[in-house]
């Protein structure tokens, strides 16, 4: 998945295609970084361990927040939504419950179409 998504990203931009299409790309590669920590983790998953180097967790983090702000920049209000819930599932399975929290406030705000 990693590989494809990553063509798929490489392809959008430089054929020039929209915001959001680049947005919902990082969206999927942010995803997939982090089922790939995740599964290296797999039966030893606790805080600790899944700020552990070498993880792909930050490669998930940077993608996520580049789609936000692409999802953002893109004026698609129904897809931020999907890209603050990855962002959130991140920081739970980081143990950083503040700052999932703080991403579900971010999401009531948006209009209850975009929810």
């Amino acid at each position: 998945m990693l590989q494809r998504a990553s063509q798929t990203l490489e392809w959008a931009t430089q054929g020039g295609l929209s915001l959001l299409t680049r947005a919902l790309e990082k969206l999927s590669l942010g995803r997939a970084y982090l089922l790939l920590a995740l599964s290296a983790v797999e039966g030893q998953a606790t805080v600790r361990t899944l700020r552990a180097p070498g993880q792909s967790f930050s490669q998930a983090e940077d993608f996520l927040n580049q789609a936000v702000t692409g999802l953002r920049e893109s004026g698609e209000q129904i897809w931020i939504c999907r890209g603050l819930l990855d962002r959130a599932a991140l920081y739970r399975v980081q143990g950083e419950f503040a700052k999932a929290s703080a991403i579900s406030k971010k999401r009531e705000k948006l209009p209850n179409a975009a929810r």
